[in-house]
Formats: C-alpha cells, sequence, structure tokens
C-alpha cells in the first residue's frame, strides 16, 4: 500500500482483497465513514460454516443437526473504506508488511476501525469449491453480487 500512496488524492478511499463476492452497498460504507469520527470501516459478514454443526448435550446425545449455518461471530468480508489519514500508519520502509497486522491492527487498537455489517450476500473465493460454486452462480444467472 505504502508504494501507492502518493497516488490517492481523496479525503476517503476503498480496498478489496478481491477473493470475496458480494451485494455489499460500498456506497453507504463510504457515506457511513464520512459521517462518523472513525479511520476505518471493516464489512464484516457471518459466512455460511462448510461443515454441518452439531448440538451436543451432557450425556453425548445430539440435540440438534444444522447443516451449514451461517457463523456467530463477525469475520472480514474484505471490503474496507478509510480516511487518506490511516496512510499515516502504513511503513513506507517495509514493501512487505501485513496489512492487517500493521495498520489495521493498530487502527483497531486505537479504537477507530469500526465495523459496517453486512447480512446480504457474501462468499470468500479461498477454495476450489467455492471457486466452482460461484461461477455456477454467475453462469445460471444467478449471480447474488452482480447489482448493475
Amino acid at each position: 500500500m505504502a508504494k501507492i500512496a502518493d497516488l490517492i488524492d481523496t479525503d476517503y478511499f476503498m480496498l478489496t482483497y478481491g477473493d470475496g463476492l458480494g451485494d455489499v452497498d460500498v456506497a453507504s460504507q463510504l457515506k457511513t465513514l464520512a459521517d462518523s469520527d472513525l479511520g476505518g470501516l471493516v464489512t464484516g459478514v457471518h459466512p455460511t460454516s462448510r461443515y454441518g454443526e452439531l448440538g451436543v448435550g451432557d450425556d453425548g446425545i445430539v440435540t440438534n443437526f444444522a447443516e451449514k449455518p451461517p457463523s456467530e461471530g463477525w469475520v472480514s468480508g474484505g471490503f474496507f473504506a478509510f480516511r487518506r489519514s490511516f496512510l499515516d500508519l502504513v511503513p513506507q520502509d517495509e514493501p512487505e508488511h501485513f496489512f492487517e497486522r500493521g495498520p489495521a491492527q493498530t487502527l483497531a487498537h486505537q479504537r477507530r476501525l469500526g465495523l459496517f455489517p453486512h447480512s446480504g450476500f457474501w462468499m470468500g473465493m479461498d477454495t476450489f469449491r467455492e471457486y466452482t460454486a460461484l461461477n455456477e452462480m454467475w453462469a445460471s444467472g444467478e449471480a447474488p453480487w452482480k447489482i448493475w
């Protein structure tokens, strides 16, 4: 990010990892940031588990069987909005720094990184299974992230 910092000449900018698809309202995310005192917002999602989840009682008896339920906690959906001042946290002399372990973590520790909750469609494309599923959605015309 340090290599492109001088090319960002706006008060706000957005970025994404590029390995997840969603129908995230990024315009609303940017407006939410602009209306706040925060330094940045990360889109939070509840991804669907890849596995069925079992509820088990103390007696070892299965009490619930949920096929691929959404996770309880938030995970990063990989869509970010930042104020330009965020770039001041990016090390200029470490071209291989990790965004998550450096500037994003610093912003979180400063309590200046907000959650932009997203309950719509989101799916990562980290495995061949996900790649196949997303391409099948696209081919069938049922791509929820295609909002244009």
